[in-house]
């Protein structure tokens, strides 16, 4: 998916009718930058008389299971949300964390009383990953965008590659230790390897999705 995100048209509206072009937004624009998505979906099921029978049913025989998996791109964070040098044009932003999930769901069909009838198991997050939810901002104290101290402090405190570019000089003047460069990305956290990064004051709220088991009888009559 493409997506570009700014303002466009003109910042002010005059009576007279007669604009300047200081009036247009020009270059606001995030750069339309592809993000990719992946879902998969694996369906296996048994025949209806598969296996050995005991009690009138067959104890292998219609069985679904179904994987479902998906993967997205982080989004670009957009200069709204992340412009410390108040550029009016940022090529290269960085982007939020990747978003991963594996679901499964177990069913078996047989005949109760006359009746249509299956026992499932539905489990949310099967693998118990921790996709970040990062970029909803529930882990920083006011939210994510400029002006919050504790997402500026955070990044600020990582080692990004568009830091490398001499327009951050006043900043890591004025902020010693800050706005170095590296090859961190916004969703890494300190650690014996990066003791420098400021984490977000709440971090329970940094991981979403935990690990969701469901065990049910259906009937349809």
């Amino acid at each position: 998916m493409l997506k570009k995100v700014g303002n466009t048209g003109l910042k002010n509206i005059r009576e007279s009718g007669v604009y300047i072009p200081s009036d247009y937004y020009q270059g606001n624009e995030n750069p339309t930058l592809p993000r990719p998505t992946l879902n998969v979906n694996l369906d296996f099921k048994t025949p209806m008389d598969f296996g050995p029978e005991i009690f009138n049913t067959n104890l292998l025989g219609n069985w679904s299971i179904s994987i479902f998996g998906t993967y997205k791109a982080g989004d670009f964070i957009s200069q709204s949300q992340w412009n410390p040098a108040s550029l009016q044009y940022v090529p290269e932003m960085p982007h939020w964390p990747d978003y991963y999930m594996v679901n499964l769901k177990i069913s078996k069909s047989f005949k109760l009383a006359g009746f249509s009838a299956s026992v499932y198991c539905d489990i949310n997050n099967v693998l118990n990953l921790q996709p970040s939810i990062m970029s909803q901002g529930y882990c920083f104290t006011e939210g994510v965008g400029q002006g919050n101290a504790d997402f500026t402090s955070y990044m600020a405190s990582l080692r990004l590659p568009i830091y490398s570019s001499a327009i951050y000089n006043s900043l890591r003047a004025q902020n010693p230790g800050m706005y170095q460069s590296g090859n961190d990305k916004v969703g890494d956290l300190r650690s014996k390897d990066k003791p420098y990064i400021d984490d977000p004051n709440n971090p329970y709220f940094l991981y979403g999705q935990p690990r969701d088991i469901w065990v049910g009888l259906r009937i349809d009559f």
